[in-house]
């Protein structure tokens, strides 16, 4: 066990909280200060709607802005858990996405998840989830 007599040197590394611990015996551990900022609320989704059937192939799904939210990472899983992977849901900075053709199949239970992390990049302090599902319709 460590014991603060054993600290070296301890430094920010970042602007986003993380630090670095150095011992006397030479290791090194690193981490992030989660105390700092205060934790993030989850959206509220405004469309689709929770649960809500019919849904167009193409949608865009919009949420309400969560209360110190720097970027929003958008996922979407058929019911049945494949991960629909798609680097334009990532990183968002709007509370606004609209899902290109050919992504969503007709007929199809989907689970949304919304992220919202409280950093503009790299490791959060704080993050919220929602996580509801869709099903879709049969054409646009």
């Amino acid at each position: 066990m460590k014991r603060f007599e054993d600290v070296v040197k301890c430094k920010d590394v970042t602007e986003f909280n993380q630090f670095v611990v150095e011992y006397l015996d030479g290791s090194v551990y690193e981490g992030f200060d989660s105390v700092r900022g205060k934790p993030l609320e989850p959206t509220r989704l405004i469309d689709p709607e929770p649960l809500q059937t019919g849904v167009s192939l193409t949608p865009t799904i919009k949420w309400e802005p969560v209360e110190g939210a720097h970027r929003y990472n958008v996922y979407l899983y058929r019911y049945w858990g494949q991960q629909i992977h798609s680097p334009r849901y990532l990183g968002l900075r709007d509370t606004a996405v609209m899902i290109p053709p050919g992504d969503l199949a007709p007929n199809t239970k989907y689970v949304l998840q919304i992220n919202a992390y409280d950093t503009p990049a790299g490791y959060p302090t704080f993050a919220s989830e929602l996580r509801t599902e869709f099903t879709t319709g049969g054409t646009d």
